[in-house]
Parts: C-alpha cells; structure tokens; sequence
C-alpha cells in the first residue's frame, strides 16, 4: 500500500489556474479601464454642451402642463357614479335632439316595441331570398 500514490479526485491536466487567474485580472483592468473612459468622456460632453448651448428661450420657462386627462383621484367614485349616469341613460325617457323630435327611450322598451313592430327587411329581400333558393344556398 505505501507503493500506491494518493489519488486525486479532480483532472489536473485540463485547466491552469495560473491562465484563469490572469485572464481574470485582465478582464476586471479592462472593465476598469472602460469605465474610466466612460466617466471622462461623460464629463467632456457635460462640459463641451454648456459651453456650446444656447439660451433658453423665455417661453421654455412659462410652459403649462397640457390640459389633457388627469390623474384620478377617487376611482372608486368616479366608477360608481359614472355607471350611476350610465344606468340612468339606457333606463329613463329624455330627447337627444329636441329640435329633430328624436327621443331616448328605455332599452327594455325598445326591445319590446321592435318585436311588436319587427325589425327593417330591405325592400329587394324576397326577390334575393328566392334567388339564393334557386342556387342552393341556404
């Protein structure tokens, strides 16, 4: 048994830890280096711009916020009432153009008049219903 050397339990022949260790070294110089270049080209630019730049226009101060949609304050309420108005339109009797005699009438009530009235047929759906008969076509 002393005959028999200590067994390694790993591949000693693939991989140099001395190359891994430099190419690591190499990798963070170079990060670093880039990073030093970035920060002084930063800097360059940040200088060369206020020197270079123009005035600011008198009216780029008294700029407004557009009137455009604004946050919500209370969603909740908004929807609620929102559906309340809503509700009230598809339920109730009012005119939409007084002047032109059109009216709103309750959903429910103009379902019930157009099934007592019946719904529009164009004036040549016969004469096309018996021309699809003839063709087959259902």
């Amino acid at each position: 048994m002393a005959e028999q050397k200590k067994q390694k339990n790993y591949e000693e022949s693939d991989a140099q830890f001395r190359g891994i260790f430099w190419s690591g070294i190499g990798l963070f110089a170079v990060i670093g280096f880039s990073f030093l270049i970035i920060i002084g080209l930063f800097n360059f630019l940040e200088n060369w711009q206020g020197k270079s730049s123009k005035p600011v226009s008198p009216l780029a101060e008294s700029q407004q916020p557009p009137a455009g949609p604004r946050l919500q304050v209370d969603p909740e309420s908004e929807l609620i009432q929102f559906k309340v108005i809503e509700d009230s339109l598809i339920n109730t009797y009012g005119w939409i153009q007084k002047e032109a005699g059109v009216v709103r009438i309750p959903v429910d009530e103009a379902m019930k008049l157009m099934l007592q009235r019946g719904f529009p047929v164009r004036a040549d759906f016969e004469e096309r219903k018996t021309m699809s008969e003839k063709r087959g076509a259902h």
